[in-house]
C-alpha cells in the first residue's frame, strides 16, 4: 500500500506518507525509512510524519523537483534527505556538486514557501522551528569536494544530527497542521465566510457550525493520502454525499497536472451547478504550487452527460462518433439506471461500425 500509518498501543508513531511508487525502486529511501522508523524513540521522532517525494516545486527552468524524503518532527523541526543510490566509484565531483545544488533548491524552496505564512513566522526573517537539509548517500565512502550540505554516509551520523538538534524546535499541534496545510497545498480548499461568534454564544447553533465549517475545510487522513497518491493504473476514491470527493478530486487534478503537463485530464461529475466550483478548485490547488494558472486546453471539466447546452462527456463522445445521443427522460424510460443504459447503448453502436 503506497501510504502506511503503524500503531503500537494507542501511540501513533511515525506516519509515513509514501506517495509515489518509485519509492519500491529506491533503495537508498526505503533503508532511511526503515531505519528511522525502527529507532523512532532513540531518535525521539516518534510523532513525526516523513513524505517521500514530496512536496512538488518547480525550478527556474519549469522542471519538476521535490525531496527525496521529509521528516517534519516537533521537537526537530524540518529535515529534508536528499538521497542518492551512487557509489564512490559511479560519483565524481560534476556529480555530487549537482545533487548538492539541488539539495539547497529545495532547502530554499521549503524555506520561501513556509515563510508566505505570517501564521509560522516568528518574526519578518524567521520561523518559529528551524529546517536542516542534508546528502543522505550511504554507498559513499567519503568525499572531498567542498559541499554546501552535510554528507551523511552511515546511520550513525543520522544519530549524531538528529540528536544535535533535538529541542531546538517545539512545533505546537496547530504550527504543525498550518505546516501541513502550506506543504500539501490544502490551503487552497475555499473556505466559508469565518462567522462572528461572541463569548456569550459559544454554545449557540452558529457557533457549533463554525466548528463544523472549519473542520470540513481540513484534511483528515484518509482524504490526504486519495488526494496525493500517484499510483500506476485506477485509483477508486469511495464516501457519502459531503464526505470530501470533488475537493480530492480536484487536488488530484491539479498535482497530475503539475507532474504530468502534457498529459490530458479529464474531471467529470453529475451535478451540473459544480462545474465553476470544480474549475476554481483546481485553480487554487495549483497556485498553491505554480504561478501561474492550470493549462485548460490540457484539463477538461465535462458534466458526465452534456445536452444541447453543456458539453458532457456521453454527448461529446456520441458527436465524435457520429452516434445520435439518447434524451435524458428516453433513458429513464427504458431503465432505472439511465446513465448506465446511455453508455451500454453507445458502446454497442460503436461496435456495430
Amino acid at each position: 500500500m503506497p501510504v502506511f500509518i503503524l500503531y503500537k498501543g494507542n501511540l501513533l508513531i511515525v506516519e509515513k506518507n509514501i506517495l509515489s511508487q518509485a519509492f519500491y525502486n529506491d533503495p537508498t529511501s526505503q533503508n532511511l525509512v526503515r531505519f528511522l522508523d525502527e529507532n523512532e524513540r532513540l531518535l525521539n521522532i516518534y510523532d513525526a510524519i516523513i513524505y517521500y517525494n514530496f512536496p512538488i516545486f518547480k525550478n527556474i527552468d519549469e522542471e519538476i523537483q521535490y525531496p527525496s524524503l521529509m521528516l517534519i518532527s516537533p521537537r526537530h523541526g524540518i529535515f529534508i534527505f536528499q538521497c542518492e543510490n551512487s557509489s564512490n566509484r559511479e560519483m565524481n565531483e560534476n556529480k555530487i556538486q549537482y545533487i548538492d545544488e539541488q539539495t539547497s533548491q529545495l532547502y530554499n524552496f521549503v524555506v520561501s514557501k513556509l515563510r508566505t505564512n505570517k501564521s509560522l513566522r516568528k518574526d519578518r526573517n524567521n520561523l518559529f522551528f528551524n529546517i536542516n537539509a542534508a546528502i543522505y548517500a550511504p554507498n559513499l565512502i567519503s568525499t572531498t569536494t567542498e559541499l554546501e550540505n552535510e554528507v551523511i554516509i552511515n546511520d550513525s551520523l543520522i544519530v549524531t544530527r538528529l540528536n544535535e538538534i533535538k529541542g531546538e524546535s517545539n512545533i505546537s499541534t496547530e504550527i504543525l497542521n498550518e505546516i501541513l496545510a502550506v506543504l500539501e497545498g490544502s490551503k487552497g480548499i475555499i473556505k466559508p465566510k469565518e462567522r462572528y461568534i461572541s463569548e456569550n454564544n459559544s454554545n449557540k447553533k452558529g457557533a457549533i457550525l463554525a466548528i463544523m465549517e472549519k473542520e470540513i475545510t481540513n484534511f483528515d487522513r484518509r482524504q490526504k493520502y486519495a488526494a496525493l497518491t500517484q499510483l500506476e493504473g485506477p485509483q477508486r476514491i469511495r464516501g457519502l454525499a459531503g464526505s470530501g470527493k470533488t475537493i480530492v478530486l480536484a487536488m488530484k487534478a491539479a498535482l497530475l497536472h503539475l507532474r504530468n503537463p502534457e498529459a490530458t485530464i479529464l474531471y467529470t461529475f453529475w451535478t451540473k451547478s459544480l462545474y465553476t466550483y470544480i474549475k476554481r478548485l483546481i485553480t487554487r490547488f495549483y497556485r498553491q504550487h505554480e504561478d501561474s494558472d492550470p493549462d485548460w486546453g490540457k484539463i477538461h471539466i465535462l458534466h458526465a452527460w452534456g445536452g444541447s447546452s453543456i458539453k458532457g462527456v456521453y454527448s461529446q463522445t456520441c458527436h465524435q462518433n457520429n452516434i445520435l445521443p439518447i434524451k435524458f427522460s428516453e433513458a429513464k424510460s427504458k431503465s432505472n439506471d439511465p446513465f448506465d443504459f446511455v453508455c451500454q447503448d453507445l458502446l454497442a453502436k460503436k461496435m456495430e461500425d
